[in-house]
């Protein structure tokens, strides 16, 4: 699972099935179980605070928050730093693996 924008990439790069996340943290554990999903993706772009409450959700920022929020279900497992040329500011990348307990987007 990955913000939106990002699943292509990685299913290039793991020739694996990823879904995006989604917008509303308390659908987090439904996708989980729907989709059985194992890992979250997401990256340091994804902390900005918008002004606005809608802007913040659909830009996967309000759950990119909510995972890191809760470590005990969202367990870090690696992150990444991409330092990218020039003009590009670097992204850390941070994969969690999923435990158990669902939090239902408390």
């Amino acid at each position: 699972m990955a913000p939106v924008g990002l699943p292509p990439e990685v299913v290039y790069l793991t020739d694996k099935r990823v879904v995006a996340l989604p917008f509303d943290p308390q659908l987090l554990d439904r996708f989980i179980e729907e989709y059985h999903i194992s890992y979250i993706l997401t990256s340091s772009e994804f902390f900005h605070r918008f002004p606005s409450p809608v802007a913040d959700q659909f830009t996967s920022s309000l759950v990119t928050r909510f995972i890191f929020d809760h470590p005990a279900r969202y367990r870090l497992v690696n992150s990444v730093r991409e330092d990218y040329p020039a003009f590009y500011a670097p992204l850390e990348y941070y994969l969690f693996q999923i435990q158990g307990g669902a939090t239902h987007g408390d």
